[in-house]
């Protein structure tokens, strides 16, 4: 690394490709202090050894380089860009190795010019970035886990990967970072499937993070694992005999291809079907979330829609009463004010206005020619707001439309009745869409 000098950031982007572009060998002590044998930096294994390499950059040129050391944890470092309003480089596609390696260098330009923006030292950058600015994101750490509204099937090595020794020593206590689901939520129910030779599930656990990519984990779709639980056996020609888990897609391959296979409630509820039957007591396992705020009475008007309708189902989506405002004045034009029922992560400025989510409410929609109506009336106050996303509710159900292609359609609209929405598989399609997590 010492080898060239380096005088300006475009001259450190430049050594970086280099070292990207060819392998090389380097050194490092270990814990006891034992110097370790050179070892080549080749291909994927850059992923693996990103934080030695930012370490070492950045021992040699701190005014160039940061350390890295969010590998697996990739999930903070973005909670920490939002908050402080930096805006995050592109992530690199999985199978482009060296796109993947350069991206170390992106991050780092990003974060050495907010460095110069704020007049901060290197070492006073290193102090923000691992220790004032965690500070300012959510901990989730300790906190307890949300209802689950999915169930996923996690797989697992046995023999070369050691998945199976590690989960089985670490015991209810085991954390660790998984390949998984990119749409898997925190709190999430994970069914552990380990692979050649065994062919069986062994344990049931939950979703510490959600799932996000990492650069620099090699399956780079991850996950955080935790609250192991060991479960009856279930070997593959059991699911794969089973007139419901059968038709999983997950065991119609053969349980081939990525780790993260999405299970549907009534494929849950098989599994805990088969484990009751082995003498388990099931009551010790995760439930899927239950949708059950429909009221048991008559509703007269608009306002009973909004009040035991629409805001029991944004509570079941995450939010509180504060996350959202109602009859807001929008500004439509020249001395015109509009109020819209609902709006989700408003934005109010002097001179702009700015929402993620408006949603109107009607008392019934009964005709094709109501609805157009309605979905004009909202998608005006959300391509005002420059919202991306406008929903329409009423007695018979909910409509959620994205902006695409300059606007919104309602064709393409998603469409639920308040008996299918309290379905976990139904409920789960839309949260994934307007959740609180998906909004903020």
């Amino acid at each position: 690394v010492s080898k060239g000098r380096i005088n300006s950031l475009d001259d450190a982007i430049e050594k970086y490709k280099e070292l990207v572009e060819q392998d090389f060998e380097y050194e490092y002590l270990s814990q006891n202090k034992v110097l370790v044998p050179l070892t080549v930096i080749a291909g994927d294994d850059w992923t693996a050894y990103i934080e030695e390499i930012s370490m070492a950059l950045y021992k040699a040129y701190p005014q160039y380089f940061l350390p890295y050391f969010f590998r697996c944890t990739f999930y903070l470092l973005k909670d920490i860009f939002e908050k402080f309003e930096i805006i995050l480089p592109p992530i690199p596609p999985k199978r482009d190795t060296q796109k993947r390696a350069l991206y170390y260098m992106e991050i780092s330009k990003v974060m050495i010019n907010f460095r110069t923006e704020h007049g901060l030292s290197s070492a006073e950058m290193y102090a923000f970035l691992y220790d004032f600015a965690p500070h300012f994101i959510e901990e989730i750490e300790g906190m307890e886990l949300p209802e689950a509204s999915k169930a996923w099937i996690i797989k697992g090595g046995v023999n070369d990967n050691g998945d199976f020794e590690r989960v089985f020593e670490g015991g209810t206590h085991f954390q660790s970072y998984w390949q998984g689901n990119i749409d898997t939520r925190r709190g999430d129910i994970l069914i552990f499937y380990f692979l050649t030779p065994q062919k069986k599930i062994h344990f049931v656990g939950r979703a510490k993070s959600d799932g996000f990519y990492d650069p620099y984990f090699y399956y780079h779709s991850t996950i955080w694992v935790e609250s192991f639980m060991k479960v009856p056996e279930i070997e593959f020609s059991e699911l794969n005999s089973h007139a419901i888990l059968k038709n999983n897609p997950g065991v119609r391959a053969h349980m081939q291809g990525p780790s993260g296979v999405p299970l549907t409630s009534q494929e849950y509820e098989a599994l805990l079907v088969i484990f009751k039957e082995k003498g388990f007591d099931i009551s010790q396992l995760p439930k899927l979330q239950k949708i059950d705020f429909l009221p048991n009475l008559q509703l007269q008007n608009e306002r009973d829609v909004e009040i035991h309708l629409i805001e029991p189902f944004l509570k079941k989506l995450g939010y509180e009463i504060a996350d959202w405002e109602r009859q807001l004045p929008v500004r439509m034009g020249r001395g015109e004010r509009n109020y819209p029922d609902y709006i989700i992560g408003v934005k109010q400025s002097k001179t702009e206005q700015t929402a993620k989510l408006v949603v109107e409410a009607k008392y019934r929609i009964a005709s094709r020619k109501q609805l157009a109506e309605a979905f004009y009336q909202v998608s005006s106050y959300a391509i005002r707001l420059q919202s991306k996303l406008a929903a329409v509710a009423s007695f018979e159900g909910f409509w959620i439309s994205e902006f695409k292609n300059g606007g919104f359609d309602i064709e393409k609209a998603i469409f639920k009745d308040w008996n299918e929405l309290q379905n976990p598989d139904h409920f789960h399609e839309i949260k994934m869409l307007i959740g609180k997590g998906e909004i903020t």
